[in-house]
């Protein structure tokens, strides 16, 4: 198991989660 390849995953999903939000409110103003 490789912690920092873990800490990276996390760490991706969470920006994609913000940028889902980001995109969501922008098609919700539209």
């Amino acid at each position: 198991m490789d912690v920092s390849r873990l800490s990276a995953g996390l760490y991706f999903i969470t920006i994609k989660l913000e940028n889902g939000k980001e995109t969501m409110q922008k098609i919700i103003k539209k």
